[in-house]
C-alpha cells in the first residue's frame, strides 16, 4: 500500500533479486480503500499482490479457504 516503508523496502528487494532473472515488475501501491474496497473484491490488481493478512482465532483454515470465501459475480465480489 502506498506510504508503507517496510512493504517498499521489500518491493525493492524482491526487485533486486529477480532482475538477474530477466523477471521485471511494474510496481503500483494503491492506497488500502482503493485496494480493499475496489481492486481486490474485483479481482483487479494484477497478477501480483503482497498486503498483510490477520489471524483469526478459529484454527481452522476453513474460513480462508472456503470456496464460498472467494470473491466472485455471485456474491457481487465481497468473498
Amino acid at each position: 500500500m502506498a506510504g508503507n516503508k517496510r512493504r517498499e523496502d521489500v518491493q525493492a528487494l524482491v526487485t533486486e533479486m529477480t532482475t538477474p532473472f530477466g523477471i521485471g515488475w511494474e510496481i503500483i501501491n494503491y492506497d488500502a480503500g482503493e485496494l480493499f474496497q475496489h481492486r481486490l473484491p474485483a479481482m483487479n490488481s494484477g497478477p501480483l499482490v503482497l498486503y498483510a493478512a490477520e489471524t483469526i482465532p478459529d484454527p481452522s483454515v476453513s474460513r480462508m479457504y472456503d470456496m464460498d470465501g472467494i470473491p466472485s459475480e455471485a456474491n457481487g465480489f465481497s468473498g
